[in-house]
């Protein structure tokens, strides 16, 4: 499905990713979800969903959750394959432009390094995150650097 073969496996690592949508949301998420426990061969748990209103941006609201699980492949690999999961939903450039985001999936941890920093400071983010247990103590502070560019 995603083009990955078994010989590229590397060392198990941990993730965390964060998930939205603000068009047919239940229903993008729910596929998203699918999509990601057969990405990560089922070792991926997801937090319940939470709605929250749209942030520099004029849209519907977003529901959004975290996963927490574990992959063999490199972050740039779970990069491309999550944008691939997300185009597969249809998520367009042009539409998130116009506000219109399908599904959104962003690598908030790997391994003990963090990503997107200011997704962090969200409140969401660390009330799903503490709902599920995991509470950031061993992890490096994030960095305000993408994984790649968009």
């Amino acid at each position: 499905m995603f083009g990955w073969s078994v010989y590229h496996m590397g060392k198990r690592q941990k993730l965390i990713l964060a998930l939205g949508s603000n068009e047919n949301q239940e229903s993008n998420m729910q596929l998203a979800q699918h999509k990601l426990e057969r990405l990560l061969n089922g070792e991926v748990v997801f937090s319940e969903t939470m709605w929250t209103d749209p942030l520099g941006i004029e849209s519907d609201r977003f529901l959004n959750c975290l996963a927490v699980g574990y992959t063999h492949h490199g972050v740039d690999q779970l990069y491309r394959a999550l944008k691939q999961v997300e185009r597969s939903i249809g998520s367009l450039r042009a539409e998130r432009k116009r506000g219109v985001v399908k599904i959104d999936i962003d690598i908030l941890l790997f391994g003990d390094q963090r990503y997107h920093a200011s997704d962090w400071k969200r409140d969401y983010v660390s009330r799903l995150l503490e709902r599920m247990g995991e509470d950031g103590s061993n992890w490096d502070e994030p960095k305000s650097i993408e994984v790649a560019s968009k």
